[in-house]
């Protein structure tokens, strides 16, 4: 292995990276047979993930700048994510007539703040479907640890696997070096309640992702 930083500034250099490698700025990526050839003074600090992409992918996903953090009454932004069941899930789906959808993104499953999070979604959602809404969560983590995540604690809502890290980034709720482990990054603790025309209505991110939002204001901006 190799750290980034160890290279010398516009120097080219030979990256082999597997499929779904993290490349920053202050990390060490794994290398393994899939190269890709570019200068270091292409290599954002900002995380990237490779998911079998082909070398002018990987360049534009070099060169796209941070997305903006969409606001209220701003169209939410789609996605296509699998779930703790390995179902393809489309944003579309969460977008009902009359009824507001929450996303609640978190950090990771069977960490102690998003458990309690989650359950207490698990909790007050009979509240909230009388109030025509519903939830669904999203981390990066992958399907299996979501299901065992959601069979553990009883979560019977949708937990979607942004493995590939590319709705966090549409949502501008990337954190990065969770809980001190250098080059991880996962998604911060944000709420965006949508709409039913796919807009957003509310939206909370917390200071940290140890922070849990105010479930009452959420009850409210759902009725």
């Amino acid at each position: 292995m190799i750290a980034l930083g160890e290279l010398r500034e516009g120097a080219p250099v030979r990256l082999l990276l597997c499929p779904r490698t993290y490349l920053c700025g202050k990390g060490t990526p794994r290398f393994s047979p899939v190269g890709y050839s570019l200068p270091i003074s292409e290599i954002h600090a900002s995380v990237i993930i490779l998911h079998r992409r082909s070398p002018t992918e990987f360049k534009a996903w070099l060169s796209r700048p941070p997305s903006e953090m969409p606001d209220v009454g701003d169209k939410a932004p789609e996605f296509s994510l699998y779930d703790q069941n390995r179902k393809v899930r489309q944003s579309s789906e969460f977008v009902v007539k009359g009824r507001k959808t929450v996303i609640a993104f978190f950090p990771g499953a069977f960490t102690g703040a998003c458990t309690q999070e989650m359950c207490t979604f698990r909790d007050m959602y009979g509240e909230l479907e009388k109030m025509k809404g519903s939830v669904v969560g999203i981390s990066v983590d992958a399907p299996f640890a979501q299901k065992a995540f959601a069979d553990k604690n009883g979560l019977t809502f949708p937990l979607l696997c942004d493995f590939r890290r590319e709705t966090i980034q549409k949502y501008n709720v990337v954190w990065n070096n969770l809980g001190g482990v250098e080059g991880y990054v996962c998604a911060n603790r944000a709420i965006f309640i949508v709409d039913d025309k796919g807009k957003i209505a509310f939206k909370w991110v917390a200071p940290d992702p140890g922070t849990l939002p105010d479930f009452e204001a959420i009850k409210r901006a759902v009725q």
